[in-house]
């Protein structure tokens, strides 16, 4: 496909959206922290094709990109500290893992009845996110237990194959998301580009 590797333009995004309606597409995108894989969260093709991409292990579950705090209560059990939380750091890449209320995406995680969602803090995603109407299924993007690619052409090179679309947003960095849980006290589970501060 000579038009794989598209630029993250404004006239770029009805294209990318476009692609995501279509049943197992796969994108390569520049977030907020790394370069990730990501599909529309309701295409159960589109989410086996991530796993056969990456080579990865069924038992490792996806995370999901949402637009807002507002929608989690779709997804996600939750409460006000919880939410009084999430706003208190709202901006910073941090995912969350929460339990899982909406049964539709138990299978993003085979191992329980958890999920990781993040707000992504990019305004790139955010103008895709703002137009269309599924959550986006997502993962770094590289083959598991490798390093995650951080341009577009190594991307190309090892697996544009398999990819619908590679939106070029430049050379990442290799730093990935805090990881919070949420059903354990606010425990970090990895710590990453920004600091999770506890509301008082």
């Amino acid at each position: 496909m000579d038009n794989l590797i598209i630029n993250n333009t404004d006239n770029n995004i009805k294209l990318i959206i476009d692609t995501l309606n279509k049943e197992g597409s796969v994108i390569a995108i520049n977030t907020d922290t790394v370069y990730g894989l990501v599909s529309n969260a309701n295409d159960i093709v589109a989410i086996n094709k991530i796993y056969e991409i990456k080579n990865r292990k069924q038992n490792k579950p996806l995370g999901m990109f949402i637009k807002s705090i507002e929608l989690l209560d779709k997804y996600v059990y939750i409460d006000n500290d919880i939410i009084n939380n999430l706003k208190n750091n709202i901006g910073k890449s941090i995912s969350y893992i929460f339990r899982i209320k909406d049964n539709k995406y138990r299978f993003l995680n085979n191992n329980d009845d958890t999920i990781s969602i993040r707000i992504p803090n990019d305004a790139y995603l955010k103008k895709i996110l703002n137009n269309v109407d599924f959550p986006l299924a997502q993962t770094s993007c590289n083959l598991s237990n490798e390093p995650i690619y951080t341009n577009v052409n190594d991307i190309n090179k090892n697996m544009g194959k398999h990819l619908s679309l590679i939106v070029n947003g430049g050379i990442s960095n290799n730093v990935s998301s805090t990881i919070i849980d949420v059903t354990n006290n606010y425990k970090v589970l990895r710590q990453g580009k920004d600091i999770f501060e506890l509301y008082n």
